[in-house]
């Protein structure tokens, strides 16, 4: 793995990370086509929450009210998903996903950072936002949970969490941004 970025984040409440687990901010969005994940993209481009990282969970999903909020289009076919509600029939779109980073490799001074793009499939997950709004669960930043990654994308990553602590490191290869189709 050839690490090049990396996300530190410090977890807002130990009762935060007890009800609901490890998130992440970050963004989606819906870059013009053929352009290039690295182009600026207006924040009014984006909806800006925070990620639930799930290693239970296989796909990355994309609350569907955030995908109707930025006129993504479902694709024709969905997909069967299993989980504690059972087997469900989901809509997947195409999107990207923001995330803040430190660059890592080539070397970058200390303390910088940018917005790296990954296209996504997600899966469209209903009321996603409403239920952890509903149980009054938000974090410090005042954001609403808007996604969840899952091993689709973790397998990219070396993920450290001290729940004691309540601090994570991501680390990511860039192959996040080309997996290989198999």
């Amino acid at each position: 793995m050839s690490t090049i970025f990396r996300i530190r984040h410090a977890l807002d409440s130990q009762r935060l990370l007890r009800e609901v687990g490890p998130m992440i901010p970050a963004s989606w969005g819906v870059p013009p086509e053929n352009e290039p994940t690295s182009k600026t993209i207006r924040p009014a481009e984006q909806v800006r929450g925070n990620m639930l990282l799930d290693t239970g969970a296989r796909h990355i999903a994309i609350d569907e009210s955030v995908a109707h909020q930025l006129r993504l289009q479902a694709r024709p076919d969905k997909d069967d998903v299993h989980g504690l509600g059972g087997k469900q029939s989901l809509a997947k779109y195409n999107a990207t996903l923001f995330l803040p980073v430190e660059p890592v490799q080539p070397a970058a001074p200390a303390g910088s950072s940018v917005m790296i793009g990954i296209p996504i499939d997600a899966h469209g997950f209903v009321g996603l936002q409403k239920t952890y709004e509903s149980q009054r669960i938000k974090p410090a930043n005042g954001l609403p949970v808007i996604g969840i990654l899952g091993r689709t994308f973790l397998q990219f990553v070396r993920f450290t969490y001290d729940g004691l602590s309540g601090n994570l490191i991501i680390e990511i290869d860039d192959s996040v941004r080309h997996p290989q189709k198999t």
